[in-house]
């Protein structure tokens, strides 16, 4: 950064910082997935959560759409409830449309 280069601190929650990367897990604590993206709808609320189910090291795995209801933070976990790894890398994968 140059020194005459001007900063301005905002302040609010980042999501690319409080949820993007974070682990899914499920009711019984097995991680499942990584939150890969947030999708909101035109009124601006979240409306599903982008899950990068299966794969290893983010090599091979899908995104998967889950909608935000069906989710709940818990501490540094999002805990997605009622399902396996293999049964969130069976759904079918999403792309985000621009």
């Amino acid at each position: 950064m140059a020194a005459d280069e001007k900063v301005e601190t905002i302040s609010g929650w980042s999501v690319k910082d409080k949820i993007i990367g974070s682990t899914v897990v499920n009711e019984a604590d097995e991680k499942i997935g990584n939150i890969s993206d947030v999708v909101l709808a035109a009124d601006g609320k979240a409306a599903h959560v982008i899950v990068g189910a299966g794969g290893f090291l983010g090599l091979g795995e899908h995104d998967v759409a889950i909608p935000y209801d069906e989710i709940k933070q818990s501490g540094d976990k999002w805990v997605l409830a009622g399902y396996t790894k293999d049964q969130l890398k069976a759904l079918p994968k999403v792309e985000v449309a621009e």
